[in-house]
C-alpha cells in the first residue's frame, strides 16, 4: 500500500521560518520573520518576512497512478505531494521616492535569493522534502487598518514531498 508524507503544514512553515527567516534576521538582512501563527493585524517594522501555507496540488492516491514512486517493492511506494508556501517580503512602507523603495526591495530580495540557493538535498531540513522550486514577483502589499502600502516581493515555494 502506498503511503503519504507525514510532514504537516506547521512543520513546513516552521522549517522555512528557521532556515530562511531566522537566518536572515540573524544576519541583519531582516528585522522580523513571522511564521503563520505569528501574523498580526498591523506592522510597525520594515524588512519583515511572513510565511504561510497557500495551497496543495491535487493528490491522486488511486492504485497504479504514475505519480507514485516505488522504491524496491510495492510496499515502498510513496505518493508525491506538492505544497505551495508563500513567503511575503515587506521591504518598506511605500514612500514618495520610488527609487528608495526599489533599492530596499532589491537588497532584501537578493538576500532571500542567496539563502534559497544554499538549500540542497532535503531543503529546509525537512526529512520528506526531496526537492523544491521557487519564484518571486515584485508586489505592493496593502496591510493593516488603516491600510498602509508596502513595497516588497512574494516568493512562491513549491515543496515536493514523498
Amino acid at each position: 500500500m502506498a503511503r503519504y508524507s507525514n510532514t504537516t503544514l506547521a512543520e513546513m512553515c516552521t522549517a522555512i521560518d528557521l532556515t530562511l527567516g531566522e537566518a536572515l534576521v540573524t544576519s541583519s538582512d531582516l528585522t522580523v520573520s513571522q511564521n503563520y501563527n505569528q501574523l498580526t493585524e498591523g506592522m510597525n517594522d520594515p524588512d519583515v518576512l511572513q510565511i504561510y501555507p497557500e495551497s496543495q496540488a491535487p493528490v491522486d492516491s488511486s492504485s497504479g497512478a504514475t505519480h507514485k514512486l516505488t522504491l524496491g517493492d510495492s510496499d515502498g511506494a510513496v505518493i508525491q505531494e506538492e505544497v505551495t508556501i508563500h513567503v511575503d517580503y515587506y521591504a518598506k512602507q511605500r514612500g514618495a521616492d520610488l527609487s528608495e523603495d526599489m533599492a530596499a526591495m532589491v537588497a532584501g530580495v537578493d538576500a532571500i535569493i542567496a539563502n534559497l540557493k544554499t538549500q540542497d538535498c532535503q531543503p529546509f531540513n525537512l526529512t520528506n522534502c526531496r526537492s523544491f522550486q521557487w519564484s518571486w514577483t515584485r508586489a505592493v502589499f496593502a496591510y493593516g487598518e488603516p491600510e498602509l502600502k508596502y513595497t516588497g516581493a512574494r516568493f512562491i515555494l513549491v515543496l515536493r514531498l514523498f
